[in-house]
């Protein structure tokens, strides 16, 4: 075996599961679905993809099904193999290909709705798709025009990337360049208005706001509702302010937090347990965490602030299962993951690893951060997409899967303990050591040796 790379070194190390695909057509969303089946060792799961072609073929929404691995069962040489261009593997099978109508900017899923998800596009309207209901992409029906099954009414303007849908409701939130936020809930489909489509000729549904909210002064960019509360929404925007509605009183702004960021802010993401707490991105480089508590005079609502990144950021989101722990993506091209355990709990505790919040930076991606998210149903796995340039100045589309390796967020007493056992293999390259591990051995361990 020829020396390896220092992109193989990382990989083999750091990751304890590493995908890596290379897309014919740029995407600006990823999203994890439902679970299909649970097998030895692995999950099947759903992973819906949406392509943004030039026009010489539709634009669709895809559906795959992804085999995650369970922690400590992947070969570190299969994801060697995945860093070559050249090599590039399927991230999963193709299950069904629809058309969308236009570009889609975002996707977001229903998992309470598991058939269900609902698209941003360069339009007012926001779309919603039954995909188990909408035909799939076929040379007959290509030139069609696809009808959503719902459309969600009420912007003014076009709203390309403010969305939101919670995990444990069918509401939907959404901005916009009307500098709108609106609320809706797709149990309102029994109440609602029919549309005919222009091309089909059948019936759309429409579904009109439960609420309205005014007070932005530019473009609301992200949207994130509340975890449990579905009175309860935050936003951000071009103005730069951070605010927090309740519907139950729709006229009046709950808090504000003017100049939150120095330049526009691009994301905003609710803490899944701790609802006082919100991550916000921003085009002035900082990751920031608010405590909504603090929000009034003479109060500092900022609890948390950094400028590891080197671009704008895109994307903040707060991990599912661990509730220290931020994700944060960007136009530079870095996934970063931070461990808030000194921000977010109540006790201010820190990690055993020293102050440092930032856990790790992914930088496998060669572009711009276009989406991120947290497996649900799988810990600390995430996907991730971008589209940026390869070395060669050619145009590169990368959606990868991955999970890092469980060394770098263990108890360090615990991880030392571990290594400890393959001190000879580490050190010399000494592989009787291995025959007598125990069998949990750190996967990756093999591709430290040089």
């Amino acid at each position: 075996m020829g020396r390896s790379t220092a992109a193989e070194d990382r990989v083999g190390c750091m990751y304890d599961y590493f995908l890596n695909h290379r897309l014919p057509w740029p995407t600006q969303t990823c999203r994890w679905g439902p679970v299909q089946e649970r097998g030895k060792n692995r999950t099947k799961q759903t992973l819906y993809v949406a392509e943004q072609t030039d026009g010489s073929v539709p634009n669709t929404i895809v559906m795959m099904h992804v085999e995650v691995p369970d922690p400590r069962t992947e070969d570190p040489f299969t994801m060697w193999s995945y860093l070559n261009a050249s090599k590039s593997q399927p991230i999963g099978k193709r299950i069904k290909t629809i058309r969308h109508a236009g570009e889609v900017n975002v996707l977001r899923d229903f998992p309470v709705r598991p058939n269900l998800v609902c698209t941003h596009t360069d339009a007012k309207e926001v779309y919603v798709w039954n995909l188990n209901e909408q035909p799939a992409l076929s040379k007959s029906n290509a030139n069609v025009e696809p009808k959503p099954d719902i459309v969600l009414k009420g912007h003014e303007k076009d709203a390309e990337f403010a969305l939101s849908v919670p995990s444990n409701r069918t509401q939907v939130a959404s901005g916009g360049q009307d500098s709108l936020v609106i609320t809706w809930n797709l149990e309102d489909e029994q109440c609602s208005t029919f549309q005919q489509n222009s091309v089909l000729q059948v019936p759309s549904t429409c579904i009109y706001p439960r609420a309205k909210l005014v007070g932005h002064k530019g473009t609301v960019d992200g949207v994130a509702l509340h975890p449990t509360s579905e009175a309860e929404v935050a936003s951000v925007g071009t103005d730069r302010c951070l605010i927090f509605w309740d519907t139950r009183d729709p006229a009046q702004i709950a808090s504000k937090v003017e100049g939150a960021h120095t330049e526009d802010i691009a994301c905003v993401d609710w803490h899944g347990t701790r609802d006082m707490h919100v991550a916000t991105g921003g085009g002035d480089r900082l990751v920031k965490v608010w405590d909504r508590r603090m929000i009034r005079p003479g109060m500092h609502a900022c609890i948390f602030a950094s400028r590891e990144h080197k671009g704008p950021l895109t994307h903040v989101a707060w991990c599912p299962q661990d509730e220290r722990l931020l994700a944060s993506g960007g136009e530079d091209g870095k996934i970063m993951l931070w461990n808030l355990a000194g921000v977010v709990s109540e006790t201010n505790v820190q990690t055993d690893r020293g102050m440092d919040p930032l856990m790790f930076e992914h930088k496998e991606h060669s572009g711009q951060i276009t989406d991120l998210g947290w497996n649900p149903h799988c810990p600390m796995t995430l996907i991730s997409s971008a589209v940026g340039l390869d070395r060669k100045g050619c145009s590169q589309c990368t959606l990868q899967s991955w999970r890092i390796t469980d060394l770098i967020f263990r108890n360090t007493d615990e991880v030392l303990s571990e290594l400890e056992t393959f001190r000879d293999f580490i050190i010399a390259g000494k592989v009787d050591c291995l025959k007598h591990s125990p069998s949990s051995q750190p996967v990756g361990i093999d591709s430290c040796v040089g």
